[in-house]
């Protein structure tokens, strides 16, 4: 397109992404319980399952309710009045009201059983995601510091090779060719390793339910 191999382009910034530290795997853990919006949608439908439960299993209990009533009644023909007033206090036992409620109970129970077991393991498979993407970016960051040494250096044996150059030694322009060939691999890799990184950087925010901001 017109430019020679080592034109500087200016890009877009990116935002700023905070590298997690390897200490801060437990607090890593601890975002993905708090933000992933599945774990947070499995434990309301553990707790609902559970409420259900609850709530047959109260059907078998005996309940006891008060009540009461109050009024005022007005005899015209004698023109008096005279308050009418009562309490009650009523106690329900539950008999036998078929096997209706028994399979019920027993549906709400394995609700419960079943949902408790998909929180369990979805728990797990978050916690392997998180650490899967916190060993990747371990690994990238590794070798993004690899990378940049090596760019360094090229960097270096191309500014030498370009000083002897411009200095007028015989035969090293071919030098300075095979050291901007180098230059611009380093440049490669590096930006293919540096994409890696923020890449693992986008996974572990994934991991956890937070934004990259």
């Amino acid at each position: 397109i017109g430019y020679t191999v080592d034109t500087p382009f200016e890009l877009a910034a990116l935002k700023a992404i905070a590298p997690p530290k390897k200490s801060d795997i437990k607090t890593l853990l601890n975002k993905a319980k708090a933000h992933r919006k599945d774990l947070l949608a499995q434990a309301a439908r553990l707790q609902e399952a559970e409420a259900e439960l609850q709530k047959g299993y109260s059907s078998y209990m005996p309940k006891l309710s008060l009540d009461g009533s109050g009024g005022l009644n007005h005899f015209h023909h004698d023109n008096t009045k005279t308050g009418t007033y009562s309490i009650g206090l009523n106690l329900k036992i539950p008999l036998f009201s078929g096997f209706d409620s028994i399979y019920k109970n027993r549906m709400a129970f394995a609700d419960r059983e079943t949902s408790l077991q998909q929180l369990a393991k979805l728990e797990i498979d978050i916690a392997n995601e998180v650490l899967k993407a916190f060993k990747e970016h371990e690994a990238a960051e590794t070798m993004l510091k690899i990378a940049n040494e090596s760019l360094q250096n090229a960097r270096l044996a191309y500014d030498a090779a370009l000083e002897k150059y411009k200095a007028g030694k015989e035969g090293m322009f071919q030098d300075t060719s095979n050291a901007l060939q180098q230059l611009a691999a380093a440049r490669v890799r590096y930006s293919e390793i540096k994409t890696q990184w923020l890449t693992t950087l986008a996974r572990i925010a994934y991991a956890t339910g937070q934004s990259m901001q």
